[in-house]
């Protein structure tokens, strides 16, 4: 039976090694509480300093979304796995966790967020807003803590998301989730390391060995990208000092081999016939992260055969809500993993209007579709007005992948 007191105390054993049955000791929580974290930060004399997240100031409390959603139960700081910093310290990585309380008796889909923040801030806190709206289409929901770049270059990051998914396929017996059904979305720094997640299920290479079960499969079975870096090389070409600035951060100062690291940490290097199911969403006045990283992947996906689409919001920048583009999200997890989170979407975005958590709706502009091209729920549907809003037509694909090869 999955429900707050099962999963919190699955999740304390798992992560202790202890045993369901096990009594608390004298001052523990009382069983239906969430896990929470030592109230001292000081380590034990003979263990090396642990570093912790640090605290953000104005970041939206988990609490806020669930005010619209009753039927939804959170579960903050459970703790998938233990990393070092450069600094040589050891940082808990952590997610917070969303699921409808009536999930009883069914294994639950699964949708994992990424935060985006250039690599070098944003948190998991960002997403908790968006995977209770998410829990509440009938998923198990869950937005992730990633190793930053002050505390771990590149690829620390995307063996930190890789260990998220391992962590929950491991224990999907435990949470009452369906292990052949995990689908990632993330936003910018998010969007690339989604991204990355689905086109490097079958590159062992890239796995790491972060966490307890490294042998555990981590690829997905779909991705949401919005508007994530896709290919280094380009994004870092002709750039002013800010641009130069960032690829520092990622990959060091003086890197002879900094091509190859671009090239390996582009999610287009590693786009083959066997990824799943991507959908892009990007605005046509990014200027950070410029609407051609999306147009490039695209390109890269339809060339191995992939199911693939980009949506473009007209006049949007590096950053937006859009509440169309949010229901076709909805649709496209709906599609692949089995839940039924479009109607609540739709729903949320009828009630709350322009101001709301979704944002405006209309943003989108049609673009021409390449004749034949398959869109990436892989049926022949055409572009269809529904309740209003315009279902814009695929953006042509084609061409050679622009990452190179493996």
């Amino acid at each position: 039976m999955l429900n707050k007191r099962v999963l919190c105390w699955s999740l304390v054993s798992i992560l202790t090694g202890g045993a369901m049955a096990q009594t608390p000791p004298p001052g523990s929580p009382p069983p239906d509480s969430p896990p929470t974290r030592p109230p001292s930060d000081r380590p034990p004399a003979d263990q090396p300093p642990v570093e912790r997240e640090p605290q953000r100031p104005g970041v939206r409390q988990s609490g806020e979304p669930l005010r619209l959603l009753p039927n939804v139960e959170q579960v903050r700081d459970v703790v998938y796995a233990t990393v070092r910093t450069d600094a040589g310290r050891d940082l808990d990585l952590h997610m917070n966790v969303y699921f409808p309380k009536d999930s009883a008796g069914r294994k639950l889909p699964v949708v994992i967020y990424i935060h985006g923040g250039g690599f070098t801030g944003g948190s998991r806190e960002a997403g908790d807003q968006l995977s209770a709206i998410v829990a509440a289409g009938g998923y198990f929901a869950c937005t992730i803590q990633y190793r930053l770049l002050q505390q771990g270059r590149f690829p620390a990051a995307m063996h930190d998301c890789k260990a998220a998914v391992r962590f929950l396929r491991a224990n999907a017996e435990e949470l009452g989730i369906d292990p052949k059904k995990i689908g990632v979305w993330g936003h910018s720094a998010g969007g690339h390391l989604a991204a990355y997640l689905g086109v490097t299920g079958n590159a062992p290479e890239t796995h790491g060995d972060v966490g307890e079960t490294p042998e555990v499969d981590s690829s997905v079975a779909c991705v949401i990208d919005y508007f994530g870096p896709t290919d280094f090389p380009s994004l870092f070409t002709g750039r002013g000092r800010d641009i130069q600035r960032l690829r520092t951060q990622l990959f060091g100062e003086a890197v002879e081999d900094i091509e190859t690291k671009l090239r390996r940490a582009s999610p287009v290097h590693w786009v083959d016939a066997d990824d799943p199911p991507v959908l892009i969403v990007h605005g046509s006045q990014d200027n950070l992260v410029p609407l051609s990283q999306s147009e490039i992947f695209e390109k890269a996906l339809h060339e191995a055969g992939v199911k693939a689409e980009l949506i473009v919001v007209e006049g949007a920048g590096h950053g937006f809500r859009d509440a169309d583009s949010t229901i076709r999200c909805a649709e496209f997890f709906d599609r692949h993993l089995g839940g039924a989170l479009a109607p609540v979407v739709t729903r949320i975005a009828e009630a709350t209007g322009d101001d709301g958590p979704l944002g405006r709706r209309g943003g989108q502009q049609a673009r021409p579709q390449r004749p034949g091209q398959p869109p990436a729920d892989g049926t022949d549907r055409p572009p269809a007005t529904d309740e209003g809003r315009t279902t814009p037509p695929r953006r042509p694909g084609g061409g050679g992948n622009a990452g190179g090869g493996r």
